[in-house]
Parts: structure tokens; C-alpha cells; sequence
């Protein structure tokens, strides 16, 4: 039944791609229809949950970067070939492979995870190969959904409600689920990466969304943006941040929520990333988020606040930490990257 739906919705990709008419009559069919398909083939043994939170716990720091690293990580049988089972080894051990120092600067994350092409019929155990082939329809259902934003972007904006949280972001759902629930628990990175991805095409045009929809997808990113280690996928997650910021009418929302970005990109930079030959790039989209969270207009007054706590301090937060000034401050000096330290001016200014 995987391999059918997964050819169906191949299908309709090519439909949505190259339709020949309007689609405005049938996009609340597909929307409705497609999201069935978010949580497809997730039983209870690989059902959407964090470990080590209970039903109704926001997962913590050390649980969600366990979930983010064995996202590709293939369910258990009763037998796995060896090649199999040494990949499944090497998906326990990222977490503290990225944090030594010895870890060379040309390994990638995507030396560490399992792809759908590592698994035949023949390989692993039956459930494997199921879960495999249940995450490609999942796939084609998320990629369908960004070619109805994009083949008819009118008529699909009425129905983000069907497919975007507006209350408990960081709660899996049992039996329904959003973009955002792919985004943070489906245990495959294709099906994260396809969802970050079908969310910046929703976010990159004028549109108008909920308030509480635009507070629980800040609310979500944010935790990611702390919390990820695949380089790319957190590329996408600032992407989609600048988005949200543009998207965002920030007078009409509560006044914390600005600082509150402020502080998780400064905490995600003093953090660093896990791949020194991604450093540069990925500090610079951290920069830019900066950049673009402090031209927000109008401007936050909770925002003043917090730097002038900052200054009569001596640019240390209300926790005795550095600020997110002395960060700022940081990476303009000269001795880092000519990048960086561009970017980094660019936040200054907005500071002044």
C-alpha cells in the first residue's frame, strides 16, 4: 500500500506541477486528503514522540537533540545485516562525535545517516523496509502540499489552518498531524528537510496568518534552531525565521516575543555548529536573523530594554551571562571572518 500511495502521489506532483486549468475548486480536497498522509505508517514503535518525555512534557534539550539524531535511524527488527547494524552505531554516536575536537572538519552528518537507497527488499527486516516506504509517501504527500502553494497560492493560504498548529507546537499529535509535527518528530530527515522546505514556499509571499498560528511557529523554530545539528536543515530553519520575522506583524503579538528571539540566536551562536567547514556560513544566517529581528518595525521597546539592562551591566545579561551586545560586539572585531564580522556590523548598526 506504500508503494501505491507513494506512486499516486508521484502522480499528482506531475498534476500540480503542470496543471491545465484552475485548481481553486479542488485545493481544500487536497489539502484535506493530503494531510492524512503527515503521519502515514507511524505506528507505535515509531510513532511521534520525543524520547524521554512523557505525554504531556515538552521535550527538553538533551531528548530533542537525541530525536534530531536518530531521525534517520531505521526501527529495530528481529535481524539486521551487519553493514546495517554498524550504520545504526554510528547514529547513536553523533551526538558526541560532532562535540570532539578530533572530529575532522570534512566529515559530514550525512556520512552518519541511513538513506533510503542503504535499504533493498532483501536487506534488515520486514518493519524496516515498511518504515522506509512509509516515509516516501510521506514525502510525496509534504512535496504535493508545496505544489498546491505554488500552483495556486490564493486559494491554498484559506486552508493553513488544516495545516499549521495553533496551540502545543512541541506536542507530537497521536492521530492528526501539520507541517510543523513533521518538522520536529518524523523519525526520517527527508521528511523534516521537505517540510522545512514546503514551509519557506508558504512563508516567501504576502500572506496573512493567525496570530496564534505566527506564535506557535516561532515557538517551534526557535526550539529547533537551539536544538539541530544537520547543517543544512538548520540553514532552512534561519531561512524560514527571516521569513516568519517578514511575516510577523510584531506590535500585535506579546512583547517578549522579539527579545525572545534575540537571546535564542545569540545563545544558538555562542553554542557554535557541529561542522567547523560549516561555521561561516551558518554564523552568517545567524547574524542575519539578528539583523532582521531588530528591523522589525515598530520597534520593540522590550528589545531597548533589554540592551540598556545589558549596558548598565556591563554588557551582561540578568543572569550574569554575556549579552547578546557583547556577542554582537564579538564578531565585529577584524580578527574574525571578513563574512562575519560584515555581517556582524550590520546588527550593530541596527543596535544604534
Amino acid at each position: 500500500m506504500a508503494r501505491f500511495y507513494t506512486s499516486l502521489l508521484h502522480c499528482l506532483h506531475l498534476v500540480l506541477i503542470d496543471p491545465k486549468g484552475s485548481l481553486s475548486e479542488h485545493v481544500a480536497g487536497f489539502v484535506a486528503a493530503l494531510r492524512m498522509f503527515f503521519i502515514y505508517g507511524l505506528t507505535k514503535r515509531t510513532q511521534l514522540v520525543c524520547p524521554m518525555t512523557g505525554p504531556n512534557q515538552e521535550p527538553s534539550s538533551t531528548s530533542l537533540k537525541l530525536n534530531l539524531v536518530e531521525s534517520n535511524k531505521i526501527d529495530c527488527g528481529p535481524y539486521r545485516p551487519p553493514h546495517l547494524r554498524k550504520k545504526d552505531q554510528e547514529n547513536l554516536h553523533l551526538l558526541k562525535a560532532w562535540k570532539s575536537p578530533s572530529f575532522s572538519d570534512h566529515e559530514s552528518i550525512a556520512d552518519y545517516t541511513s538513506s533510503d537507497s542503504d535499504i533493498s527488499d532483501s536487506d534488515g527486516s520486514a518493519k524496516d523496509n515498511d518504515n522506509v516506504r512509509s516515509s516516501k509517501a510521506r514525502v510525496a504527500a509534504i512535496i504535493c502540499i508545496q505544489d498546491l502553494c505554488r500552483a495556486d497560492p490564493k486559494s491554498f493560504t484559506a486552508h493553513w489552518t488544516m495545516l499549521l498548529p495553533s496551540s502545543d507546537v512541541l506536542q507530537p499529535r497521536k492521530y492528526e498531524g501539520t507541517l510543523m509535527t513533521c518538522l520536529l518528530f518524523d523519525p526520517y530527515l527527508k521528511a523534516r528537510i521537505t517540510a522545512a522546505s514546503t514551509l519557506a514556499t508558504m512563508l516567501d509571499g504576502p500572506t496573512s496568518v493567525f496570530l496564534q498560528i505566527l506564535m506557535q511557529l516561532h515557538k517551534g523554530i526557535l526550539y529547533l534552531i537551539l536544538h539541530e545539528i544537520h547543517s543544512g536543515l538548520l540553514a532552512s530553519l534561519f531561512k524560514i525565521l527571516i521569513l516568519l520575522m517578514s511575516s510577523t506583524p510584531y506590535s500585535r503579538m506579546p512583547g517578549e516575543l522579539l527579545p525572545t528571539v534575540i537571546l535564542s540566536l545569540r545563545a544558538r551562536i555562542e553554542e557554535g555548529f557541529p561542522f567547523r567547514s560549516d561555521q561561516t556560513s551558518l554564523l552568517a544566517a545567524a547574524m542575519n536573523c539578528l539583523t532582521a529581528a531588530l528591523s522589525a518595525s515598530p520597534s520593540s521597546l522590550k528589545v531597548k530594554d533589554m540592551f540598556v539592562a545589558e549596558l548598565s551591566t556591563g554588557f551582561v545579561d540578568a543572569q550574569g551571562k554575556s549579552g547578546a551586545l557583547s556577542t554582537i560586539f564579538q564578531y565585529c572585531e577584524p580578527v574574525t571572518s571578513p563574512t562575519i564580522s560584515f555581517e556582524a556590523l550590520q546588527v550593530y548598526v541596527k543596535v544604534e
